[in-house]
């Protein structure tokens, strides 16, 4: 059996693959001065649907992936992810941007005139919370404190969620707190180690990497300030251990 992270410093090194992640994604972004990644993260996209003759009928954008998005009908009577429900599907382009889609449902178990319909995907459904659920709408903090909570538990750490206004923190025996803001959408997630902390901002469009928390992350963000290059629509600071890239107006602002 495989140990699971006992304290800050290893739960950070698993979590460092991710912070990599989230700034070579953020500099791609600032660079093609386009930030639908980002707003993906910050809010999910929610569409509403026709339920007529046990055949659902939604218009959708045509990257939408339907089988990671979560079905839910009649207020709950199906909450899952449509490719869990394995039944028939079908599409046809409307344009360039838009495809309808179809989903019958005539042999699940719904309630007659079953209403209302709503498909729903979000890139935080990766990360399940406990009990399963994906009622991420409007509770974008409550859902990743869950998520980051339940990934604790499930590593033998001891964890509990305090709630404040938009806010939402998660403190863990090991010594790892993550804060999440923002219910209608998410404006800052926070990792901290006692005195340290390490943020992505999406609302700001940036990212602040403490060094000993995530040496491999600083370092790559850190190289790219002796390239002697101007970076193209970001701009990179280095206070002491920390490290920040952020967006610049010119390319945060399209």
């Amino acid at each position: 059996m495989t140990r699971g992270p006992t304290d800050a410093g290893d739960l950070c090194a698993r979590l460092e693959p991710w912070i990599v992640l989230a700034a070579g994604n953020l500099i791609s972004a600032c660079y093609a001065r386009n930030f639908a990644m980002v707003e993906l993260l910050r809010t999910p996209i929610h569409v509403t649907g026709l339920v007529k003759d046990g055949i659902i009928t939604a218009d959708l954008p045509a990257w939408f992936p339907l089988p990671e998005a979560v079905l839910d009908v009649a207020n709950g009577a199906i909450h899952t992810k449509v490719k869990e429900l394995a039944l028939p599907t079908g599409k046809q382009k409307i344009n360039d941007q838009s495809t309808r889609h179809q989903i019958d449902l005539r042999k699940a178990p719904l309630p007659p005139g079953a209403q209302p319909c709503a498909l729903t995907y979000s890139p935080w459904f990766r990360f399940l919370s406990e009990p399963v659920n994906y009622n991420i709408v409007n509770r974008v903090a409550d859902y990743i404190a869950d998520a980051v909570r339940f990934l604790f538990v499930s590593n033998g750490i001891v964890a509990e969620v305090s709630a404040a206004g938009e806010g939402r923190s998660v403190r863990s025996a090991a010594g790892l707190t993550v804060e999440i803001v923002g219910m209608t959408s998410l404006d800052r997630l926070a990792i901290m180690r006692g005195q340290q902390r390490t943020e992505l901002d999406l609302a700001a469009k940036s990212i602040l990497i403490e060094r000993d928390m995530f040496p491999a992350a600083h370092e790559a963000g850190r190289a790219m300030l002796e390239t002697g290059d101007k970076l193209v629509g970001i701009e990179a600071t280095l206070t002491g251990t920390q490290l920040r890239l952020a967006a610049r107006p010119e390319a945060a602002h399209v």
